[in-house]
């Protein structure tokens, strides 16, 4: 019976914590953050209990519940459809560990405290849902339900510059996602999505049977004029599609919304937005977008493999010349999620090609990569986040040349900022390496000249991190950091999780790619399967 609901617990949970939170607004903000974080750590409780249960040699979805919700007559229902595979529950986990964490980084917030975890809790649920609901239309809507409380908490708790950046945040994924679902939908009006029928709105079901359907052969428009035969269409529809998830993402040049919103975004929050969110843009790509237009990407795949090294050079360069450390580490963000779009578009790439079969492996390995990437850099990014926050919380600075000498000062925090900033640049031993060598492995067979152009970013980065631990823990103590205290236990709790994990993944990496190698392999074998047309 469990295995039936805890899927909806973990989507529903949250958001009776949040309305339980709001309840209580009357109590003491210990009460309230007491009652906020225990609903977070149930959450996690039972992503736990879903990687005891999950059976990793079998493909496909587990915890499966389908229950009907519309009913459009002729056997046409709309389901209450959620799952997890592989992808999905790797996500689950992130969201089950990021939130609670942000949580407790949140002890100095002091303004309608009940408020702020409860709009943090309704997020989260948002969260679980898009990762674990199945069918499109219910999924859609709890993806566009998570920008209000986005919205509000960058608005409302932010920096003096918050008011701006969030309604530039809504503004730019409001209007990506405008286009996913007219992308979307517009699908139903052609012919190729009515021999699709149902099957595309079912996940489930949508890889398999978009993979038997040529759409550039099926495609065309019925009016009272006659029927037009319109395959470029096939190709702005598919744009539409990718746009919400590009700006998610983002894909470069949609990036632009990214290191303003991060910066005023207090650091709980940011943590969230860099750790969860922007991966709701790498799982729509993999979940919706190259299932159904693997075709029409692989076209594309030249053109959208440019974006992404652009994006992931462009934002390791710009990195480099901030002062701001929150914003260096929003630019770092894009850099490291780049790396995931360079190996989703690189395995698509080869679908046009005669060697089809030959690159097996390197899908495999690119796959896996992204995968692992998702997971590894939500717990560094969100380490990092809540690391620089401890420092403007202490000293109302962030600046690159408002510290210097915290080394000797703070031997604690240097550590664990040194160690997570090692993790960041790919250092051997702990996740980013891996996540980011599987990535490369499998580009270089698939696109060896875009591979290159990554690799060059990924020094970009590794020299951003290096000089930003030269500037804040080396060299004189700076005279108004002489008070600066070294991490409390409070400080440190949060980032027990975070660092044992970044060092677990990194020895043992089949700890996630277990988990992924199912879905790795299914996806692989759809992608070269159903790519020969």
């Amino acid at each position: 019976m469990i295995e039936n609901w805890i899927l909806t617990t973990l989507i529903f949970a949250p958001w009776v914590g949040a309305f339980l939170v709001m309840e209580l607004h009357r109590k003491s903000p210990r009460i309230i953050r007491g009652v906020a974080f225990a609903i977070g750590i149930f959450c996690l409780a039972c992503s736990l209990w879903l990687v005891a249960n999950f059976e990793t040699d079998i493909p496909g979805l587990q915890f499966n519940q389908s229950i009907p919700w519309l009913h459009f007559g002729l056997h046409r229902d709309l389901y209450y459809h959620v799952g997890v595979d592989g992808l999905g529950l790797i996500v689950v986990v992130l969201t089950a560990l990021i939130f609670p964490i942000a949580q407790l980084a949140s002890g100095k917030i002091g303004k309608n405290i009940a408020a702020y975890h409860a709009l943090l809790l309704l997020l989260q649920g948002c969260a679980f849902g898009v990762f674990v609901i199945q069918d499109f239309f219910l999924w859609f809507l709890f993806w566009e339900i998570s920008l209000f409380p986005s919205y509000f908490l960058i608005r409302e708790w932010g920096g003096p510059g918050g008011r701006k950046a969030a309604f530039q945040f809504f503004l730019y994924t409001l209007a990506g996602s405008a286009f996913l679902l007219l992308g979307y939908i517009g699908l139903l009006f052609t012919s190729a999505g009515a021999q699709l029928g149902w099957d595309i709105f079912d996940f489930q079901n949508l890889s398999r049977a978009a993979a038997a359907l040529n759409f550039e052969a099926h495609f065309s428009i019925e009016s009272s004029l006659g029927t037009f035969h319109a395959s470029p269409l096939i190709y702005w529809l598919m744009l539409g599609v990718m746009a919400g998830f590009a700006v998610k993402v983002p894909l470069f040049p949609f990036h632009t919304w990214l290191p303003d919103t991060y910066a005023e975004a207090p650091a709980p929050v940011s943590m969230v937005l860099t750790g969860v969110l922007s991966k709701m843009g790498v799982y729509g790509f993999l979940r919706i977008a190259l299932p159904l237009f693997h075709w029409e990407i692989c076209d594309l795949a030249n053109i959208l493999l440019g974006l992404a090294v652009a994006g992931a050079i462009f934002s390791a360069a710009a990195a480099l010349a901030q002062q701001d450390l929150k914003r260096m580490a929003a630019y770092l963000s894009i850099n490291h999620l780049s790396y995931c779009l360079i190996g989703i578009f690189a395995c698509a790439i080869t679908l046009s090609s005669a060697r089809h079969l030959l690159p097996y492996a390197a899908i495999s390995s690119a796959l896996g990569g992204v995968i692992l990437q998702i997971f590894s850099h939500g717990i560094t990014a969100a380490a990092l986040f809540y690391l620089i926050g401890i420092l403007e919380e202490r000293t109302g600075k962030r600046g690159l040349e408002d510290f210097g000498g915290l080394r000797a000062q703070a031997p604690v925090f240097t550590a664990a900022f040194c160690l997570i900033s090692f993790a960041s640049l790919g250092l051997p031993g702990m996740s980013g390496f891996i996540a980011e060598f599987l990535i490369l492995k499998g580009s270089f067979v698939l696109a060896p000249m875009v591979t290159v152009g990554a690799s060059v970013a990924v020094f970009i980065g590794a020299v951003v991190l290096i000089r930003v631990m030269k500037a804040v823990f080396h060299g004189p103590l700076n005279e108004s950091l002489a008070g600066f205290h070294d991490l409390t236990s409070a400080e440190i709790i949060p980032l027990i999780p975070l660092i044992v994990l970044t060092l677990g993944i990194g020895i043992w990496p089949r700890l996630v790619l277990d988990l992924a190698n199912p879905f790795c392999k299914t996806f692989t074998d759809i992608l070269i399967t159903g790519g020969v047309k």
